[in-house]
């Protein structure tokens, strides 16, 4: 049986840091099962879950306590349930796009959460556009929409929300 513990780690932008903290998985004899990577600004920042029986769990969650602080590197750790039982939900991507204004992804997660759809993964951006001084704020959401959900009542408040808030948006179902 294997065990789960997600970890959340900022470093600076020395390449130290990071590295350490994948030999530690590595020789905790623990195996990392998803892992995300940032760089922003001089720092990195990883979301990763990492999977191994209770022992090896156990010895990363100590080498994690004595990596904490070294090299640049920050560390929270956090053991997982191997998923509790879910209803059923189907996978829709949810995608905004617009002038970038405080508040707008917040109201986003708001719609999802008010309905309790679960958001599976987010990920927004801002840039420039190359025709001026605009910026322009991106995200795509993937949401488990409950099967017992009327997707066509979520779909119109959806887009109900996207025109109140003046942003391009579509949901639709992964396929």
């Amino acid at each position: 049986m294997q065990t789960q513990l997600i970890l959340s780690a900022i470093a600076t932008d020395e390449p130290r840091g990071f590295a350490s903290l994948v030999r530690a998985i590595h020789e905790c004899g623990c195996g990392i099962r998803e892992a995300r990577l940032i760089r922003f600004g001089d720092h990195l920042s990883v979301v990763a879950g990492v999977a191994g029986n209770w022992n090896a769990v156990a010895k990363l969650e100590d080498a994690l306590a004595r990596l904490d602080g070294e090299d640049g590197l920050q560390v929270v750790s956090s053991r997982s349930s191997r998923g509790a039982s879910r209803d059923e939900i189907i996978p829709y991507l949810a995608e905004v796009t617009s002038t970038d204004r405080p508040g707008v992804l917040a109201q986003m997660v708001r719609f999802f959460s008010d309905r309790e759809i679960s958001i599976e993964d987010l990920h927004a951006t801002t840039a420039r556009t190359p025709y001026g001084e605009t910026w322009i704020g991106s995200a795509h959401i993937t949401v488990g929409l409950p099967a017992s959900l009327s997707l066509a009542t979520v779909r119109g408040e959806f887009m109900d929300l996207c025109d109140e808030l003046n942003v391009d948006g579509v949901l639709a179902p992964i396929r």
